[in-house]
């Protein structure tokens, strides 16, 4: 597995190289105090510097592009492992997956089933990872980590909330478009973020620590502009957009959690156009989601327990098979159909829960 020096959402540009990495936290420490966007803008420019900062085996490796296929990424993963340190048993275990390019794969499951950590290991961003991940046919670890991940975008649960501007907060999805205003704003369309923008201007500083209603220059220790956990997961969710439209690979981690339901419809309508475009441009599309209602369109369901995929296959094939996913889905729909359940089974449940 390619070995960065922490597991970070690849949609936050972290470097690869280890005195790369510890300027930008470094960096990031720093920023996480000053007090005004250009003081910000200041750090961000040293962050970007940070980030072309490569690992000298980088050169060795393969450029990904010259392996890109049209339609999204391609991943294949044979006796996939992962075991934290101090732990006796793995976290994710016994994964073999095949997932086509431009596929949409729902991952759902138990909490503490290893669904993070399986995303994590697919982009090759954990370090404790045994057996094979291949993209495109090519083993992960034979890619120049930046050229893989610069075809990557992600959002995890733990998403990053920074005392950046509005901007910087976004455009850190993809340093090389940060001054692109209609690349941002297109990211925030898709994100669910547009509607910040009515209340104030991409300048404005977000403060993470800042009470909801404050607002700049309110002083009192609350400089910069507070957000609702909402909004903090919608600028997430556009960070990630930044590069969808160059990206082979998307992934969500728990998107909409903090998302009222009109959001939440919409988000999902996006994910699934990611991996239906017209004309090649799709992109290969994973989501993890504890909202069955979200998952029955995905082209491929993978029900997890234990550290392991237990049931695969499409939504009508899982509720067939009348497992623990069928079990779950109707057991979820109940507080939204009559007759506990038994229409949404049937049905497959209502397209409006």
């Amino acid at each position: 597995m390619v070995q960065p020096a922490e597991i970070v959402p690849v949609g936050d540009q972290r470097p690869h190289s280890e005195g790369a990495t510890l300027l930008f936290d470094v960096l990031f420490k720093l920023g996480a105090v000053v007090d005004s966007a250009r003081t910000n803008s200041y750090w961000l420019g040293a962050l970007a510097a940070a980030h072309e900062c490569q690992s000298r085996d980088e050169a060795t490796g393969i450029d990904y592009d010259k392996c890109r296929e049209a339609g999204g990424m391609r991943i294949e993963t044979r006796d996939l492992q992962v075991m934290y340190d101090g732990q006796t048993k793995p976290a994710v275990h016994g994964i073999n997956l095949s997932i086509k390019a431009g596929e949409t794969l729902a991952l759902v499951g138990f909490n503490g089933a290893g669904k993070s950590t399986l995303v994590k290991a697919l982009m090759g961003l954990s370090t404790n990872a045994t057996g094979s991940v291949e993209i495109n046919g090519t083993p992960l670890e034979e890619y120049r980590a930046s050229t893989l991940h610069a075809r990557m975008s992600c959002v995890f649960q733990d998403y990053k909330k920074y005392y950046f501007s509005l901007r910087d907060n976004i455009g850190i999805g993809d340093v090389s478009r940060i001054d692109d205003t209609d690349a941002l704003q297109a990211a925030m369309a898709y994100g669910g973020a547009g509607a910040i923008l009515e209340k104030t201007s991409l300048n404005t500083v977000l403060n993470p620590y800042a009470n909801l209603h404050a607002r700049p220059g309110d002083g009192g220790g609350q400089e910069g502009m507070g957000l609702s956990g909402g909004q903090w997961l919608r600028v997430a969710v556009s960070r990630a957009f930044m590069r969808a439209a160059t990206a082979d690979l998307v992934i969500f981690d728990e998107p909409s959690s903090a998302l009222d339901p009109a959001a939440e419809s919409a988000l999902f309508d996006t994910i699934y156009d990611l991996a239906h475009r017209e004309g090649g441009t799709r992109t290969t599309t994973v989501f993890i989601s504890h909202g069955f209602g979200n998952v029955r369109r995905a082209d491929h369901i993978a029900f997890m327990a234990g550290g392991t995929i237990t049931e695969y296959g499409t939504h009508e094939e899982l509720m067939a098979l009348g497992g623990e996913y069928a079990r779950l889905f109707t057991l979820q729909s109940r507080g939204y159909v009559g007759n506990g359940g038994r229409d949404a089974a049937a049905s497959g449940a209502g397209e409006n829960w």
